[in-house]
């Protein structure tokens, strides 16, 4: 993966909610400004480190604490060849936020 630098480091650190957020919105909250992230990155690794697990879509839908796939405190997920601007997320439970690293790109060299 061709990693697309943030304009602010705290954008690599994000916090899932009980709410469902699109990643594009949870980078930009963590930055604490827009990163104008390109609508082309397809590429990301996603690590929950602490918190609550989270569920998330990769498809434009909506996920819920009991609808999209899981990934657990610890479990880190790559994904390639999706379009990130889809990508929303959400907490699995209870009232505590997850804290998630988060590094976004595109598959491959040739893909800007």
């Amino acid at each position: 993966m061709v990693e697309k630098a943030l304009s602010a480091a705290a954008g690599h650190d994000i916090t899932v909610t009980g709410t469902a957020t699109s990643l594009y919105s949870l980078i930009d909250t963590a930055a604490g400004a827009t990163q104008n992230l390109p609508t082309t990155l397809n590429g990301a690794v996603i690590q929950v480190t602490a918190g609550s697990n989270v569920s998330f879509t990769a498809d434009g839908t909506t996920p819920t604490a009991d609808d999209g796939e899981i990934i657990t405190i610890g479990e880190k997920k790559t994904l390639t060849g999706v379009p990130l601007k889809l990508v929303k997320m959400i907490r699995t439970s209870g009232s505590t936020d997850a804290t998630v690293k988060v590094r976004v790109g595109w598959k491959d060299a040739t893909s800007t």
